[in-house]
């Protein structure tokens, strides 16, 4: 489902979106040049890439889709991968934008476990099911309210804050704490 011809219908404009996502989440969160970062369900790796311009060198990304980690954008290049197996560290940080909405409630609650196992803090975009944006996508099959997802996070971590509103105003943005 998640191989070229979806992303050939994905908007380029995204890219800057991508910019300001990266620097908001490094300033808001504080993150260091030494952070290690993973970006889950990252596609071409542009947050990655955006990561590394920044200035921090210890960030992967994985996705499941062959076709995305195989065409790597910029500098994201030998830091994309599909298999989790491969990823066995554990991070500063989390980030995982325009995901979950994708995932049956099963491979959240996976998902989650996994993230969960390998972080203390997980920064999420979400599309909710409130957003005019979610039935723009038909890869959209997990709708919940931002309240519903805040609650599902709860279950894994012990905070759930909404991020500041200078994120991207078409998703709804959840910090989770372990602590």
């Amino acid at each position: 489902m998640y191989e070229e011809e979806y992303f050939k219908e994905r908007n380029p404009e995204l890219e800057q979106r991508h910019v300001i996502e990266v620097a908001q989440c490094i300033s808001f969160m504080g993150l260091q040049e030494h952070d290690k970062i993973l970006d889950y369900g990252c596609g071409f790796g542009q947050h990655v890439h955006c990561f590394v311009e920044e200035g921090i060198q210890d960030v992967v990304g994985f996705d499941i889709s062959e076709y995305a980690t195989q065409h790597p954008f910029g500098k994201s290049e030998n830091r994309l991968t599909t298999s989790l197996s491969e990823i066995s560290s554990k991070y500063d940080l989390i980030f995982s934008i325009d995901v979950l909405e994708h995932l049956t409630d099963e491979q959240v609650k996976e998902a989650l476990a996994w993230i969960r196992k390998h972080t203390d803090k997980l920064l999420v975009g979400i599309t909710s099911k409130d957003s005019p944006n979610f039935v723009k996508d038909k890869t959209h099959i997990n709708g919940k309210t931002m309240y519903e997802w805040k609650h599902v996070l709860k279950h894994y971590f012990r905070r759930v804050n909404k991020a500041p509103k200078y994120f991207h105003e078409a998703q709804m943005y959840l910090i989770a704490y372990a602590f």
